[in-house]
């Protein structure tokens, strides 16, 4: 078994682990960083200079577009009502299925435009190429406006914003930090980071030379996590506009010139109405399991459910409860998991479980603990997530189950070094009555807990005596006199005063005969 378990686990590890097989050469080590290709580092003024000619380059483009607008007539009427998005939170797969919804919602009747208002930390890698995909595509204008004043468009939300039609931020916002991460939060390592990195890296400078806005700064914000209020992005040609309201943002947009599809044209949004695309239920719902925090509580829930339905069998409860919240993360797939990760903290709750029934003193617990731990940091870790488990919260847990294992295996021991109260064992030292008198070597009756019992003695117990029961011999028990009980103290008063008598006569008959 624990064998079978090491190959189960190598084999979800992948290429954690690497060994060399019989007649190949061992398996190198990995590159020290300094060994690994790294683009230079630039200086504060060199980086200035290269964000200020990203910002010219973006602005001498925009300008070459301008030019050739003048001639573009006024348009004195919408095509259609105006659409509006919200985006609040993680970007997962829910996310985009809305964002991709709303979007065909508005070219089927024709919206003069699409509105997104955006505040999120970041997200799926994955659906963040989607809704891009979906924006450069889409038949309707897009704008993104990241607001209100308190909003960020960090990570997955530098793409979202790069890729609108237009973008426009809140005063009090800001935007960047588009490094990718693991789900632990840090840095992918070795050569994948440098694979994962300039892939999107290379992605944002395509997204933002489309859009005519600053590539270099958005190569920065991949390569250094850079990011930057809502002043200096307008300052940078990051975004297009800064507006403290939606409806500044209207005003604003009134006239623009966008193009869709290779087609240049003004919008009209001055009186057109604004009508709020809202996430059906299961979107919102998946939304709000989003939460990396939530899903890791339901996920501990739902694994304790189940092993305490296998414990106790027909509760139905805990068995029911558990599988709910194991569906709700696991099923629905909010957001990606490790499975070796899952595969850990299972083996935690087999190791809190086994130390109630093995005599481990403690080293199934602390197994368990490591286990737990290991399993929680790695548990959204996947390339291309910035989800990740607040490390308080892995501890927390970390020690309310190592208490709750230690709590139940000290109750354990109390409870085995308590006597029996019931069965053959709690019988074994109980102060009975004889019913019937029980002869030496033989048996008679005793009275014990309310019934009768066969009983028998190497010594003769009187009937109204009290015995001691020694043990239990299948339905007999085995007892033993109590000195100085009523019942023997009386009978053995009449053998003393019967045994003179006894002899008296014995002499008496003698005497006749002779």
């Amino acid at each position: 078994m624990a064998r079978l378990l090491m190959m189960l686990t190598l084999f979800l590890a992948g290429p954690v682990y690497a060994f060399s097989l019989p007649g190949q050469p061992p398996a190198q080590p990995p590159k020290a960083p300094s060994e690994q290709k790294k683009r230079p580092e630039l200086s504060p003024e060199e980086l200035q200079k290269k964000l200020a000619a990203g910002a010219e380059a973006a602005r001498e483009k925009q300008a070459s577009w301008a030019a050739t607008d003048g001639a573009l007539p006024q348009r004195d009427e919408a095509r259609g009502s105006i659409y509006r998005l919200e985006l609040k939170g993680g970007i997962t797969q829910s996310t985009s299925e809305y964002v991709l919804q709303g979007i065909q919602k508005a070219k089927e009747r024709r919206a003069e435009a699409l509105v997104i208002v955006l505040d999120t930390p970041g997200g799926l890698l994955q659906a963040t190429r989607e809704m891009v995909s979906a924006f450069l595509a889409s038949p309707v204008p897009i704008i993104v406006w990241v607001g209100p004043g308190g909003a960020r468009a960090g990570s997955a939300g530098v793409f979202i914003t790069v890729a609108a039609h237009v973008a426009a931020m809140a005063p009090g916002t800001n935007i960047g930090a588009a490094h990718p991460v693991s789900g632990m939060g840090g840095d992918i390592e070795g050569e994948m980071d440098r694979k994962v990195t300039n892939d999107t890296a290379a992605w944002a400078r395509s997204i933002a030379t489309l859009r005519g806005r600053n590539a270099a700064w958005a190569d920065q914000a991949v390569r250094s996590s850079d990011s930057i209020p809502e002043t200096e992005a307008e300052k940078l040609a990051v975004i297009d506009l800064v507006v403290s309201s939606e409806t500044q943002l209207m005003q604003q947009l009134h006239g623009r010139v966008v193009e869709v599809e290779g087609e240049r044209y003004r919008l009209v949004t001055k009186g057109v109405p604004v009508e709020t695309i809202e996430m059906t239920g299961a979107q919102k719902l998946v939304q709000f399991l989003a939460n990396p925090n939530l899903a890791y509580i339901l996920f501990l829930v739902g694994m304790f459910g189940i092993f305490l339905e296998f414990k106790v069998p027909g509760l139905i409860i805990p068995g029911v409860v558990g599988a709910v919240c194991l569906a709700l993360v696991l099923g629905v797939q909010v957001m990606p998991v490790n499975w070796f990760a899952v595969l850990l903290i299972v083996l935690a709750c087999v190791c809190f479980v086994a130390e109630i029934y093995v005599t481990s003193f403690g080293a199934l617990t602390a197994l368990g603990v490591f286990c737990l731990v290991s399993g929680s940091y790695l548990l959204f870790d996947v390339p291309g997530s910035d989800f990740r488990v607040d490390h308080g919260l892995i501890w927390g847990a970390a020690a309310g189950f190592t208490l709750l294992a230690v709590s139940i295996g000290t109750l354990l021991m109390r409870s085995f070094r308590q006597a029996p109260l019931s069965g053959r064992e709690a019988m074994a030292g109980l102060v009975v009555d004889v019913y019937r008198a029980i002869p030496a070597g033989g048996e008679g009756k005793v009275i014990m807990q309310g019934t009768f019992w066969n009983a028998v003695s190497d010594l003769p117990a009187p009937a109204g005596s009290q015995v001691r029961v020694v043990e239990m011999d299948g339905l007999t028990a085995r007892v033993q006199p109590i000195e100085g009980s009523p019942a023997e103290t009386e009978g053995a008063e009449e053998e003393a005063l019967a045994s003179p008598l006894d002899e008296s006569n014995t002499e008496t008959e003698s005497e006749t005969e002779s």
